[in-house]
Formats: structure tokens, C-alpha cells, sequence
């Protein structure tokens, strides 16, 4: 169960739900997994089903009656399910899993009459898993406070795109702002045409937690408080190149950040020179420096 809670750490350093399995053989680890759904963006990508798949290519065979799988946390039902189908003869798991665990909290299968089922430990080196899981979501909930409290409104005529083509940098900014607050782009542009555009600079899959909010139909002072009264955001930051943005920004109550290389406006409180200094002053004003992209 350590080396599964090794492998779970593994899992929260990649910002994955921290759960780790290993399968053992006569005291021999012959399949590791952990949970890699974000990163794999597929579903069955589970610890167990990670380390049960890599058990049956060690072993060379698909029936794993000598094994035991040691996980951190209860199996769902698709876990358990592979459990019963691999013929494990064990499995160990630490934490309870009161949401989806198919082996005593929501439902029991390995009490029902299928042909084959596994014997059953619970609760082994539980404090130690379920206290790592408490800390991945104590921490994703406070940041996510954070980020909500944060939004950054952009138009994106004259600071990212010029004549409709992507400034150069601008996919890179794009990735670090949105490390800084939640990400607003006023736009007369469909977001699957935004998307597009970004596509050249590689910034388009940021587009799921991004969102798009079309300009016409009222002023920007109203779209900038409705998009601040809706989100809840304690603060946000306008990026423009003009004194009607800058105007707007500051009446509905938000700060104003002046892509100085796009506009003209005299002494403004906060500018950045190119696109790529764009995340450095938002960072500024926020009171923080952005991580680095690539970093978990």
C-alpha cells in the first residue's frame, strides 16, 4: 500500500485525483497504475485498470487468481467490475469512497453470487489515503476561490489580434493569464471562431476555460459588470488600447490594463509594451507572479 500511495502522490503532482494501485504476485509488484483521466482524457483510465492491465502483460495471461491489487481508494463499479473479471483473488483498498465505491459504500458486488469474486480488505493504511485525498481537494478548492475572485476581460482587437491575425506571443499570454484568474474575451466572434483564430498559436484548447461573451446588444460597462455580478468575481481586469475601453472599464468598477503597443492614452496606471508582458503587469497588480506554463 506504500508503493500505491507513492504512485497516488504521482498522480496529484500532474493535478490528478491522487489515487494509486499496485497489483502484487507471490510478493512481487508486477502491475503499477494511477489515475490519469486528465491526463489521458479518457474515462478508464483508473489506478486499478492501469495496474491491472499491466499485470496481465507481465504475467502473460489475463486470469490473475495468485494476485492481489493493493489500491488507495475504494474501486467504483467499473474497477470492481474488472476485479471480479480479472479473478483477482484480493483487494486491499485504503479509503472508503462514499460517492462511488462498489465494494461496501454504495453497493457490494463482491457480495453478490458472480462466479468468481475477490476476498476483501478495507481500511488498510486508511488515514494515510484518505488524508492525501483531503489535502488534493483542500488545496483545488482554495485555488479555485482564488481564481473566481480574479477575472481578466479582454477584447481582443488591438491587444491580441491585429487586422485578424493572432499577435505574435499571444497563445503564450493567453496560457499564463488564465493561470492568474478566471478568462473573459468580449467578442462579436462565435467562440468556435475564436477558437480558430488561436488555433495558429496554439492557445485553442485553453477555449474550454475560457469564456466568450458576444458585444453586441449593450455597451461594454454593462457587459463588464453583468459578467462580474454573474461570475462573483472580487476583482477584475480590464486589457484594452483605447480611452472609450479605459472609461468603460473603470466606471463598472474594474481595473484597466493599457496594451500600450495598440493604443494611445495618456499616463495610464497600468501598461504593458508587448503582448508578452501582458500576464507580468496583470501579475503586478494581482499581487503575484504566474507560474510557469507546464507547471502543476
Amino acid at each position: 500500500m506504500n508503493e500505491a500511495l507513492a504512485l497516488a502522490r504521482e498522480a496529484a503532482r500532474l493535478g490528478e485525483v491522487p489515487v494509486g494501485a499496485v497489483v502484487v504476485c507471490d510478493g512481487r509488484i508486477v502491475g503499477r497504475g494511477f489515475n490519469k483521466r486528465e491526463s489521458c482524457k479518457s474515462a478508464l483510465c483508473h489506478a486499478e485498470l492501469e495496474a491491472i492491465d499491466e499485470a496481465c502483460r507481465t504475467l502473460g495471461g489475463w486470469r490473475l487468481e495468485q494476485c492481489e491489487l493493493y489500491v488507495t481508494l475504494e474501486p467504483c463499479p467499473m474497477c470492481a467490475g474488472a476485479a471480479i473479471g480479472s479473478r483477482l483473488k484480493r483487494v486491499c483498498y485504503g479509503a472508503d469512497d462514499k460517492l462511488s465505491g462498489s465494494c461496501r459504500s454504495v453497493t457490494a458486488l463482491f457480495s453478490l453470487p458472480y462466479p468468481y469474486v475477490p476476498e476483501l480488505s478495507a481500511g488498510v493504511l486508511e488515514g494515510e489515503c484518505s488524508g492525501l485525498l483531503s489535502d488534493f481537494f483542500t488545496g483545488l478548492r482554495g485555488s479555485e476561490r482564488e481564481r473566481v475572485q480574479t477575472g481578466i476581460i479582454i477584447e481582443p482587437d488591438g491587444v491580441l489580434l491585429s487586422g485578424g491575425s493572432v499577435l505574435e506571443g499571444a497563445g503564450d499570454a493567453l496560457k499564463r493569464l488564465s493561470e492568474l484568474g478566471r478568462l473573459y474575451i468580449l467578442s462579436s466572434l462565435a467562440e468556435d471562431e475564436l477558437r480558430e483564430v488561436f488555433s495558429v498559436d496554439g492557445a485553442e484548447q485553453l477555449f474550454g476555460c475560457i469564456e466568450t461573451v458576444d458585444t453586441e446588444g449593450s455597451d461594454r460597462q454593462k457587459k463588464i459588470r453583468l459578467i462580474m455580478r454573474r461570475s462573483r468575481i472580487k476583482q477584475a481586469y480590464y486589457i484594452g488600447c483605447t480611452e472609450r475601453e479605459r472609461i468603460a472599464a473603470e466606471c463598472a468598477g474594474a481595473g484597466f490594463v493599457l496594451a500600450a503597443y495598440g493604443g494611445r492614452i495618456s499616463k495610464p496606471r497600468a501598461a504593458a509594451r508587448s503582448v508578452a508582458e501582458l500576464p507580468e503587469v496583470i501579475a503586478k497588480l494581482i499581487g503575484h507572479i504566474p507560474v510557469p506554463v507546464g507547471r502543476s
